[in-house]
């Protein structure tokens, strides 16, 4: 048989070659397949029909499958040793057990009969473009988008079956001629349990460009790593990150780092946040903060995981008009309440107001929960109106309501406030159901209301969603602006609303002196007009604050007026759970931490009973029953309540909310009290990351956080870290309660102990001993057995922190 020129070619490649290890003998094979396009024929039932690529560790053919008649892809995998061998084939047939439309589809695979025997994978053949390729075009963020939401469907499918791909990057992303994604190059891809270290792996890349200098052998592009991925095992955020870097990448037309080696980037990684560039191509705010927290450094403040960052993305597909059916049930209730005769004034149709709140566009969950409260809201209208009991009071009551959830939405449609995840919108907004007591103080405010202008009724309902949704900067701003308003100024019982609003959102800013002056002024002016039901909002809030500040007195005082006043106004609901919360915080404090347990679960039972066991109402009180609990000592009774609370935050609030961010912190302290360090560690640290997403950098919480993580750090044997984050803490702690607080008190404590770790720094650790006591001392009494702790640590230490005085 005469040889074709191919033949010859690579026979006189192969010629004189001495016998070369597996490295050189795969270089060679990719070499003869680039070069003279050699190949066998047939691979199983699959003739081969032309080489589509040679990567670096595997050659992909287009075959033509013999027995089904169709055209397929075929990868033949480059293996080094049996381990690597039976690892690749072990991960082709978890590839293979997969069916998504967003994956590319595993026929078969198989092992060539060619010396040596090589895995591979019959595919799917994609007619389409890469979205390397693919972004060779302008594309609209919208068009970028849906194509990342498929990929990143794709992606979520494959954790799901336990499935991390390695090496997202364009070039491994598919778009077909008919617009499906698909994910392919799995070639990097194992099973979520295998921990073996990006460094030192091969990798079966499907030979894209190679865009930084390489420093050592790494897992997957390095371009589109995690920093994390970087001589460590991946994980479902790592793929999560690179999927992100793509679309970065696609959004804006560059990566997020700019650096010219493997080196570079991982230190810029890790020392430098995400930053977007000056140019936004007309990038929508929300977009770019969903890119900016999977672009985070820690993996635990990305998105839980890929189905959620997915869910963030595909938001503006949500933004739709309201659903059909919506429009229909609404249409039911208004027609039943026009086939009633002669209505009085106050019955009044409120169609118009209700259809410029329903054709707006928000996404689905918002529509759908705006819809059901107006079917709700429409029925109690019915019912009062048909009883002919719907007086100015009860009207002004729902029009305040239907105003609450109008600037609601408004509010999601306008700025984005509102992100798939984030719970109930409209948790914090009154049932109507509320508007049929017409208790008697309430309807005396309610017609004291009457008159005021439209625009003060918009101003306030905008405040009261900024408070329902934590918009802490806007709120603050609003109420500002309000208490100079002169339509405010001049009726008290605006200020005192204004006043009460402001008070709640300076709390949640950790503004606590500030806060205490808002409420009281609130209650001052509410009981001047008689206004009750405020004066017991502000009065049981001042309890809460007044525990706060360590102000005890001031706290009894305050649930003292806070009775008073529930006891006049008659509903109590949200009321009564803010202020049995202060009274638990009371007794809390004086070290009465069974009255403190009783005092939280009865108020539990109670909103159960009343509104269900996924009330949002009781996720506050379970929180505060959990830190009850540890700080009794009674840590495995602590972690399954703190677990329920967490899951309730998670529910109503969002992975995001920063009351989710207590829960992970009160859990994380309860795990360390149970000798569970690294768990506690990992919790301590998302808690913070929510925290600083999420609230000012001085913010008290931020505060704990940096402490909580301390505590972690030290007892995991880390010191100099420890004392790292307790710096953190105390700089806020100081500014945020001054330096005789006893929490300061307690952290300087914490310093000590880790100095005394550390072991070259006992004359530290006896100054901050000597100082912490001294502030317990300054608080009084109740903080006597702390200094007389503290100082017997420091008798203890002594003879260390002074050396002794003459000798031989």
């Amino acid at each position: 048989m005469v040889a074709t020129g191919n033949e010859q070619l690579e026979d006189r490649l192969a010629a004189g070659r001495p016998q070369l290890g597996d490295a050189l003998e795969q270089l060679r094979r990719r070499t003869v397949a680039r070069v003279v396009g050699r190949r066998p024929q047939m691979i199983g039932r699959m003739r081969l029909v032309r080489v589509l690529g040679a990567g670096s560790f595997g050659t992909v053919y287009e075959a033509h499958d013999e027995r089904l008649d169709r055209r397929v892809a075929v990868k033949v995998v480059e293996t080094r040793g049996a381990e690597h061998h039976a690892r690749a084939l072990r991960e082709a047939q978890l590839l293979a057990a997969m069916s998504h439309p967003n994956v590319v589809s595993v026929f078969a695979v198989g092992v060539t009969d060619d010396p040596p025997p090589r895995p591979y994978l019959v595919m799917e053949l994609i007619e389409g473009q890469s979205l390397r390729q693919w972004f060779a075009q302008p594309r609209t963020w919208r068009e970028v988008v849906a194509v990342f939401v498929q990929a990143g469907r794709g992606l979520a499918a494959a954790h799901a079956r336990g499935v991390l791909h390695r090496d997202l990057k364009p070039e491994n992303i598919m778009l077909a001629a008919d617009g499906r994604v698909r994910l392919v190059d799995f070639g990097l891809a194992r099973g979520l349990d295998d921990t073996a270290p990006s460094f030192e792996e091969p990798t079966l890349g499907s030979g894209g460009t190679v865009e930084l200098t390489p420093v050592g052998a790494v897992m997957g592009t390095p371009a589109y790593m995690a920093p994390e991925a970087f001589g460590a095992p991946s994980t479902p955020w790592s793929d999560q990150y690179s999927l992100a870097v793509a679309l970065y990448e696609g959004l804006w037309g560059r990566r997020p780092y700019d650096a010219d080696s493997t080196d570079a980037l991982h230190d810029q990684q890790l020392h430098h946040a995400v930053q977007l560039p000056a140019e936004r191509r007309g990038v929508p705010g929300w977009l770019a903060r969903v890119v900016l927290r999977a672009l985070r450094r820690e993996p635990t403040a990305r998105f839980a995981d890929v189905d959620a960052f997915v869910a963030a993305l595909a938001r503006h597909d949500a933004r739709r008009w309201w659903p059909a059916a919506a429009v229909a049930a609404s249409a039911v209730v208004l027609g039943g309440a026009m086939l009633t005769p002669a209505r009085a004034p106050a019955c009044r149709s409120a169609d118009d107001h209700w259809s410029s709140i329903t054709t707006q566009r928000v996404p689905d969950q918002v529509a759908h929960a705006v819809v059901a409260y107006e079917r709700a809201w429409r029925q109690v209208e019915h019912e009062l109106c048909a009883a002919d009991e719907l007086d100015a009071a009860r009207r002004r009551c729902l029009d305040e309501r239907r105003l609450d959830v109008e600037q609601l939405v408004s509010i999601v449609a306008e700025d984005d406030a509102w992100q798939p995840g984030d719970g109930d919108p409209l948790r914090r907004v009154a049932q109507p159901r509320a508007c049929q007591l017409a208790a008697g103080a309430d309807a005396d405010r309610l017609a004291t209301e009457l008159g005021r202008s439209e625009r003060i009724d918009r101003e306030l309902a905008r405040l009261r969603a900024y408070d329902g949704m934590t918009m802490v900067a806007q709120g603050l701003e609003l109420s500002r602006t309000l208490l100079v308003d002169p339509e405010v100024t001049r009726r008290p019982e605006l200020l005192a609303e204004v006043s009460f609003a402001r008070g709640r959102m300076l709390e949640v800013a950790s503004e606590q002196d500030e806060a205490a002056a808002a409420f009281e002024q609130a209650f001052l002016l509410a009981q001047r007009e008689r206004l009750d039901r405020i004066a017991a909002r502000s009065a049981s809030e001042l309890v809460r604050v007044s525990v706060a500040r360590g102000a005890l007195d001031d706290a009894r005082r305050w649930a003292a007026h806070a009775e008073a006043t529930l006891a006049r106004a008659g509903e109590r609901d949200e009321v009564d759970m803010v202020l049995t919360e202060g009274l638990a915080s009371i007794a809390e404090s004086e070290g009465d931490f069974d009255r403190a347990a009783t005092l939280l679960r009865g108020a539990i039972d109670a909103v159960v009973a009343r509104e269900g066991e996924d009330t949002w109402m009781r996720t506050g009180a379970l929180n505060h029953l959990g830190v009850v609990l540890y700080r009794a000592g009674r840590y495995a009774e602590a972690e399954p309540v703190l677990r329920r609370a967490i899951e309730l935050f998670e529910l109503h609030g969002g992975m995001g909310s920063p009351a989710r961010a207590s829960g992970l912190d009160n859990l994380g302290a309860t795990l360390s009290e149970l000798g569970r360090y690294d768990e506690a560690l990992v919790l301590h640290r998302e808690a913070l990351a929510i925290r600083e997403a999420t609230q000012a950098a001085d913010h008290l919480d931020i505060g704990f956080s940096h402490g909580n993580i301390a505590l972690a750090l030290s007892r995991l044997g880390r010191p100099q870290e420890a004392l790292a984050a307790i710096e953190r803490a105390h700089a806020v702690f100081v500014l945020r309660l001054g330096g005789q607080h006893p929490l300061v008190a307690q952290l300087l404590g914490q310093r000590a102990e880790v100095e005394l770790q550390l072991g070259d720094r006992t004359q530290a650790a006896a100054a901050d001993y000597e100082r912490a006591a001294a502030i317990y001392d300054a608080n009084g009494a109740r903080f006597a057995d702390a200094a007389a702790e503290l100082r017997a640590r420091l008798a203890a230490m002594r003879p260390q922190a002074e050396p002794a005085v003459g000798g031989a």
